[in-house]
């Protein structure tokens, strides 16, 4: 509320909710099993509240993301 911004994203709204890039970099960075934990994570990030601290620690080889 305290900056305005006059200028468009430069990206259009799809019709779909499908991400199919991110779900593919997610499967190629940890097991199926493991995706939703993922997304749950971004989520978690993305998400202004944080009403549960939370600390998540990425382990892995480096080039793939985590930082």
């Amino acid at each position: 509320p305290e900056y305005l911004f006059s200028e468009a994203i430069p990206h259009n709204i799809g019709d779909s909710e499908a991400t199919p890039t991110i779900d593919a970099l997610f499967q190629s960075w940890v097991s199926p099993e493991k995706v939703p934990l993922l997304y749950e994570i971004v989520a978690y990030c993305l998400y202004s509240g944080y009403p549960i601290h939370r600390m998540f620690i990425l382990v892995g080889r480096g080039r793939n993301g985590k930082g």
